[in-house]
């Protein structure tokens, strides 16, 4: 009888924490449960879990069920300097967990901090020619750290220049550049390229002839210089050809005769078409004659009005 009663009790716990109809004191009848607002049976831990019991509210029934709570993890305060961190060298910092009963500390290193330049002091100002040089110091409390600073020097500012001599024909003029920055007072002087001449249409002085050159004369129109021009003869034939000021012309069946201007040199030399004849001769009163071996003559130092006799040339 009592083994019969005991298995009886034993079904119907078993048939109320199964959500099944639990069985009455007084009689059988079907049961849903009504669980409480529950009980924190065992708190969490950082590293453990913890356990929250519910409780079927039906007097008659022993029902209960167990929900896990999750570990609540390291709670890490703000930390704290244990080194503080410099411009040059790193720091560390300490960290508590909060949770009750939890002892759990760490550090982590803090990197340094580097210097905090400031202008401190301006030494010497950058010139046209000159560096200038700074100092900076690190602002950070307890840094002495310094620094000097070199600055390039800034080089001339040129104005556009004043021309203070002004060029002629002949002349060169001359253009003065100024630096502009303050305080500095290099100059620079730049060559100004002569304006050359300025000819007129030029004025005819001796006419020219059927056997003898003239001359036209050309004036600059600024500065007032001359120039002369040959004028070739009206009706000539070209047998000898003479470096110097011009190219002269002989007749064909006489002796030629040229009349120096004052040159000072004269390089006389047969054409293509001719040939010297075997009395072939260069003569001059006032200068000095070379004979050079291509067959050609240089008459050197030749006085003005000095008269040049050419012969002996017939055609090839």
């Amino acid at each position: 009888m009592r083994k019969t009663l005991s298995a009886l009790l034993i079904a119907a716990l078993l048939s109320c924490v199964l959500s099944v109809p639990a069985m009455a004191a007084k009689g059988v009848k079907n049961h849903e449960h009504t669980l409480d607002e529950g009980t924190v049976t065992q708190e969490p831990t950082c590293y453990n879990r913890g356990w929250i019991t519910y409780t079927c509210t039906d007097p008659d029934c022993n029902y209960v069920y167990r929900e896990p709570i999750p570990a609540t993890g390291h709670n890490m305060d703000d930390g704290e300097y244990l080194v503080r961190p410099s411009c040059a060298g790193m720091g560390e910092m300490i960290y508590h967990c909060q949770n009750p009963g939890c002892t759990y500390v760490t550090t982590h290193i803090v990197p340094y901090l580097g210097h905090r330049m400031e202008l401190d002091e301006v030494i010497s100002e950058p010139t046209c020619t000159h560096a200038g040089l700074t100092r900076y110091t690190c602002a950070r409390e307890g840094c002495h750290a310094a620094t000097m600073i070199t600055f390039p020097a800034l080089g001339h500012r040129m104005d556009a220049g004043v021309l203070t001599v002004e060029p002629t024909c002949t002349s060169s003029g001359t253009i003065v550049y100024s630096c502009t920055r303050e305080g500095c007072d290099y100059t620079r002087e730049q060559w100004v390229a002569p304006l050359a001449h300025t000819w007129d249409e030029g004025t005819v002085a001796i006419e020219p002839t059927d056997q003898y050159w003239g001359r036209r004369i050309y004036t600059c129109t600024v500065c007032g210089t001359t120039t002369p021009e040959a004028i070739p003869p009206l009706s000539a034939v070209f047998r000898l050809g003479i470096h110097g000021g011009s190219h002269y012309t002989v007749d064909p069946d006489t002796d030629t005769t040229i009349r120096s201007d004052g040159e000072l040199n004269f390089h006389i030399y047969i054409e293509d078409g001719w040939k010297a004849g075997d009395d072939f001769t260069v003569t001059a009163a006032r200068a000095q004659i070379r004979s050079e071996a291509d067959g050609s003559f240089t008459v050197c130092h030749v006085e003005a009005d000095t008269r040049i006799t050419v012969s002996g040339i017939v055609q090839g």
